[in-house]
């Protein structure tokens, strides 16, 4: 019986480490590639002479937030797919939308905006982006 166990376990990892990990390697290649885009974006918005510089660590704030953003977002969608399955939602798109905008969206900015706070603001004062 124990080795049944095992067994299981073991091609539990194979199909982990063969189809799962490649495809989380590959989303966060792409959300990297997405982020530096938007990286880019927020470099041409702030070059308006009448806007002060967008500073190299503000580009890297940029760049983390929107990576983390993107990250939680994508784990989130799966926690809704998977709620949509276990309840068989599927067709009820009101449903869907709904734990999509009014909690995964919420939660998701809740989270990284209590990640992110302590590095923007340091005793009431801002930082400079």
């Amino acid at each position: 019986m124990v080795w049944l166990i095992g067994l299981f376990l073991f091609i539990i990892m194979i199909v982990f480490s063969a189809i799962v990990l490649p495809i989380i390697i590959l989303v966060e290649f792409l959300i990297t590639i997405a982020a530096l885009a938007a990286v880019y974006q927020e470099r041409k918005i702030w070059l308006n002479p009448k806007l002060p510089s967008l500073t190299r660590t503000g580009m890297t704030k940029v760049f983390a937030l929107n990576v983390v953003w993107m990250t939680v977002c994508l784990y989130g969608s799966l926690v809704v797919i998977i709620e949509a399955a276990i309840t068989k939602n599927w067709l009820d798109l009101q449903h869907t939308r709904k734990i999509a905008h009014e909690i995964v969206e919420r939660k998701c900015g809740m989270l990284v905006t209590a990640l992110f706070w302590s590095c923007c603001y340091k005793r009431n004062r801002k930082s400079t982006i």
